[in-house]
């Protein structure tokens, strides 16, 4: 088995310690290689908090007497005192994250974000949560100054984390967003060259007229505008160099015609592209 872990405090039984609002006992991950299973069981469970990741594959839990399967990008918690069961199996290839935290504040931070009335919950795929993990033993592992301090926001990180995809999921807004984001970031990327707005729509298979409403509920500005915006911010950004005129500048930003880009850039600065280089 491959295994990666850091410790604050190193007890079986788990810490909990009361003088933080949040506070770290260990993390680690688990990867079976050769080991053909591996099983924890708790009867008593511990004195802290637990939260198990499955980053990858799936693991065997049982969860108030019922045997649950628990796949990949799902997170299971356990609160202080209950009973842990659960076990990996080399033929599901499971990649397990696990996280030991207590604190004054840290029943009350799960329960914010929705994270108390069960204990297994899909979290979506989401590379960032592994990343967090990682941080958290690095930060253990190497104990730099405020290590603790790191990991503890780490762990709220994390925590609000889960806890925003699952309020984004469970009211809709979770695919529009990421919709809505992956326009905001086809537009950054492209701003210097031809969009069309129905060509997007059409090849996203989006409605057009949603997307345009949708769009401006989530930045303010209808899609056209905001490609204006970025283009007029980067220009901005080059005039103020001195080192291009205002033609180049033109032409780095998507405009082909200097005249037209100096009148959109007048209409939404407030002056020419020649007066906003003095």
């Amino acid at each position: 088995m491959k295994m990666l872990s850091g410790y604050y405090t190193k007890n079986e039984e788990g810490v909990a310690n009361t003088q933080y609002d949040i506070a770290i006992n260990s993390c680690g991950r688990y990867e079976l290689i050769k080991l053909k299973e591996f099983k924890t069981y708790r009867p008593e469970g511990r004195n802290d908090f637990q939260l198990l990741y499955i980053a990858k594959g799936k693991a065997m839990f049982i969860i108030n007497g019922e045997k649950k399967i628990v796949k990949q990008d799902s997170i299971v918690i356990y609160l202080p005192s209950e009973p842990q069961y659960y076990s990996y199996n080399l033929q599901d290839e499971p990649i397990v994250y696990w996280v030991h935290f207590s604190g004054f504040n840290a029943f009350e931070l799960l329960k914010e974000n929705n994270l108390t009335d069960s204990s297994i919950f899909n979290v979506g795929t989401n590379s960032t949560i592994s990343i967090i993990f990682d941080n958290i033993i690095k930060e253990l592992q190497l104990t730099r100054t405020n290590y603790f301090q790191m990991c503890s926001l780490f762990i709220k990180e994390l925590i609000t984390m889960c806890g925003r995809y699952l309020a984004e999921t469970n009211s809709g807004r979770y695919s529009r967003n990421k919709t809505m984001e992956n326009a905001i970031n086809y537009f950054n990327e492209n701003f210097n060259k031809e969009i069309n707005i129905k060509d997007y729509a059409d090849k996203n298979s989006i409605s057009c007229c949603w997307f345009i409403r949708s769009f401006k509920r989530y930045t303010g500005v209808t899609p056209a505008q905001y490609i204006i915006n970025t283009r007029i911010e980067k220009a901005k950004s080059l005039l103020n160099t001195g080192s291009f005129t205002v033609s180049e500048v033109s032409n780095l930003v998507g405009y082909e015609n200097p005249l037209y880009f100096s009148r959109i850039f007048k209409k939404n600065v407030g002056i020419a592209p020649k007066a906003y280089c003095y």
